[in-house]
């Protein structure tokens, strides 16, 4: 008896959608880190390291800071495994940004 999918998608959008929570979550906690880091130093952090941040779950996503200046930054959080080719940025407006959705 063969087993038919409802969906061809290797990645069900459901738990895909689900997922995408972890990067928001982890680029939202960034961006109030940033913006603490900010106000005391009067520029946004280059690394985590200088920001004394790790992401809280990053089991889906791996983030990182592009750029980093007194005005303004740039952060990822890049896809892996099931949500491979998933891009979401966010940047010192504080609103994450869904760049290349793996979810479709």
């Amino acid at each position: 008896m063969a087993v038919v999918l409802a969906s061809a998608c290797s990645k069900p959008t459901p738990y895909c959608r689900l997922r995408q929570s972890e990067a928001r979550a982890n680029l939202s906690a960034l961006q109030e880190a940033q913006s603490a880091f900010r106000e005391r130093h009067g520029h946004f952090a280059n690394s985590f390291d200088e920001l004394h941040f790790t992401p809280p779950d990053p089991n889906y996503y791996d983030v990182r800071i592009v750029t980093a200046s007194n005005d303004a930054y740039l952060a990822t959080a890049t896809g892996k495994r099931v949500v491979d080719g998933d891009v979401w940025s966010i940047d010192e407006r504080g609103t994450p940004v869904l760049k290349s959705d793996a979810c479709r």
